[in-house]
C-alpha cells in the first residue's frame, strides 16, 4: 500500500525577522529531499529554456485562508539569468500610494479643524 505523506504546513512570518517557515513530517520531507536530490543528480543543462524547470511541487498546507491555491515549487535555473526574468519586488506599498494617502489625510485633519474653528 502507499501511503501519501502529509502536506508540508508552510508559515509566512514577519515582524523582527521575515520568512518562509515549513513544516512536515519525516516522511514528507524525505520525500521532498529526494525529488531535489533526484533533480541535482540529472544532467540541468539538458533543458535549454530560460524558464527554470519545475522539479518538484509538493502537497502544501498554504500560509494564508485568503489564498487557497497557494502553491510552493522548486526549480532548476534555466539558461536566462534570472534577474532578467525573475526580479526582485517590493513587499509593501508603492511610495507614489503612500504619499498620495498621505496628502489626503492632511487635507482631510485641515478640513476637520476648520470646521470647528
Amino acid at each position: 500500500m502507499s501511503e501519501t505523506p502529509a502536506p508540508l504546513w508552510l508559515h509566512a512570518y514577519s515582524g523582527k525577522e521575515n520568512g518562509l517557515m515549513i513544516v512536515g513530517t519525516s516522511s514528507s520531507l524525505k520525500g521532498l529531499g529526494q525529488q531535489l536530490l533526484a533533480a541535482a543528480e540529472s544532467d540541468s543543462k539538458s533543458a535549454n529554456t530560460p524558464w527554470p524547470p519545475q522539479v518538484a511541487c509538493p502537497a502544501i498546507v498554504g500560509p494564508y485562508k485568503n489564498m487557497p491555491e497557494f502553491k510552493l515549487s522548486f526549480h532548476l535555473q534555466g539558461t536566462s539569468p534570472l534577474e532578467s526574468i525573475l526580479p526582485i519586488r517590493r513587499s509593501g506599498m508603492p511610495t507614489l500610494f503612500v504619499v498620495a494617502v498621505a496628502i489626503c489625510a492632511i487635507v482631510g485633519v485641515f478640513t476637520i479643524v476648520r470646521w470647528f474653528v
